[in-house]
């Protein structure tokens, strides 16, 4: 499709990318002509996915981490970090280097359904979240990426009234 020209100008094609430098040159590599993409670089925070999947202790992941923002650094990307708050607490040095060098966003504070969350949930998983990632990062927080990209009416009124200026999403109604 980017070969033959057939992407349209409006559409953002989405890349999904393991943290590690080969397979993110390879991704850079097939998107060379497309004019809008969003590239999701994967750094797993499951416990089990961790140990299991990747066979990798908590220090281990984190250094991947800052190994992928080094090549965003490297490869001149601009890029957004989607921090679940939870996470970021615990790895405050982390978001703070990561901010000197991308754009930091929320993913909500602890990665929960929001779809179906009361006005105080709401309140802590988006409002406070941005607060906490603004403390932590010193940067604006102008981007919002809900668990599963899903979102609802409801859900985006306190992200608009918290003042994020663009959500990645599925619309659910």
């Amino acid at each position: 499709m980017v070969d033959d020209n057939l992407i349209p100008d409006d559409v953002t094609v989405q890349v999904l990318v393991q943290a590690r430098e080969h397979l993110i040159a390879k991704t850079f590599e097939a998107l060379k002509g497309v004019k809008k993409a969003t590239v999701h670089l994967y750094n797993s925070t499951s416990t089990a996915q961790r140990k299991i999947v990747f066979n990798k202790s908590n220090e281990e992941i984190i250094a991947l981490a800052l190994e992928g923002v080094d090549m965003i650094k490297k490869y001149e990307i601009n890029a957004t970090a989607f921090c679940v708050g939870k996470l970021a607490e615990k790895h405050s040095k982390m978001v703070k280097k990561a901010g000197e060098y991308i754009e930091i966003g929320s993913h909500s504070y602890s990665h929960t359904d929001l779809l179906n969350a009361d006005r105080n949930k709401l309140d802590i998983e988006v409002r406070l979240n941005k607060i906490l990632l603004h403390n932590l990062s010193g940067d604006e927080i102008i981007g919002f990426r809900p668990p599963r990209e899903q979102t609802n009416k409801r859900l985006r009124e306190v992200l608009k009234e918290s003042g994020f200026r663009y959500v990645l999403e599925k619309n659910l109604g």
